[in-house]
């Protein structure tokens, strides 16, 4: 870690601990915005949102240590409050460290190097928190029309079954499902042309995921279905690892 960092790090953690507990807050007011709004409308059963909390918190492991590989090396270059601060608001530490970088050669000095000097670390958070603007703007346009797109198929619903109809599928469970498949799915071939290790890690958790769903989905006794998302990353990494340590 560059010495003007060290200095700079102690300055940095109010501000870093501020933040995160701001995501908390917004954390708190969605979910209980979420639950009232089923409440009234109930789009979901209580077995499908203990379903969902369940799969998301298990979704949550294989990106999270991969996070944590990554966030090392961003902790050496802008210390660990800047840090924890970008990557628990972003959550994608990758990203970071590409930013870090760009804003490190806009200023033509090295990320962490000698030259890294106290200009150089507010460049490289100005170019981080200005890379992630255009998720912001992108919540300011289109979180307010999807809201109201829910809104009135759920009045929709309801009046229809008020009146002994059969309501009209939407299309926004298949809408999530297919920013969900096809975010995977980019990063699966992606992260094949890698090379052999990430090609292995991605047929396991394909292979891993079939196997799941074929004899401890739904109807089974032991019923994973729920958990198979996060099973699937799990091997996948070891597998991964294994092989990137035969292969080398």
């Amino acid at each position: 870690m560059p010495e003007i960092v060290r200095q700079l790090n102690g300055q940095m953690w109010p501000f870093a601990i501020l933040l995160v507990a701001s995501c908390f807050l917004q954390v708190y007011l969605f979910v209980r915005h979420a639950l009232k709004f089923n409440n009234k409308t109930n789009l979901l059963s209580k077995k499908e949102i203990e379903n969902a909390v369940k799969a998301g918190a298990v979704a949550t492991l294989g990106p999270s240590i991969s996070c944590i590989v990554v966030a090392i090396a961003t902790v050496a270059i802008m210390g660990s409050a800047v840090t924890y601060m970008r990557c628990a608001v972003i959550g994608s530490d990758s990203y970071e460290l590409v930013l870090v970088n760009m804003g490190a050669d806009a200023l033509g000095v090295t990320a962490g190097g000698p030259d890294f000097s106290a200009i150089a670390f507010g460049v490289c958070l100005f170019a981080m928190t200005f890379g992630t603007m255009p998720y912001l703007i992108n919540l300011l346009i289109t979180m307010k029309p999807l809201d109201t797109v829910v809104t009135q198929n759920m009045l929709r619903s309801v009046e229809a079954q008020s009146a002994g109809k059969v309501a009209k599928k939407s299309f926004l469970p298949l809408f999530g499902l297919a920013a969900a498949v096809g975010l995977f799915t980019y990063n699966s071939i992606n992260s094949s042309f890698n090379g052999t290790p990430y090609l292995l890690a991605v047929l396991t958790g394909m292979a891993v995921t079939w196997f799941l769903y074929k004899f401890f989905g739904k109807g089974s006794k032991l019923n994973l279905s729920d958990w198979s998302l996060g099973i699937s990353l799990i091997m996948g990494m070891i597998i991964g690892t294994v092989a990137s340590g035969i292969i080398g």
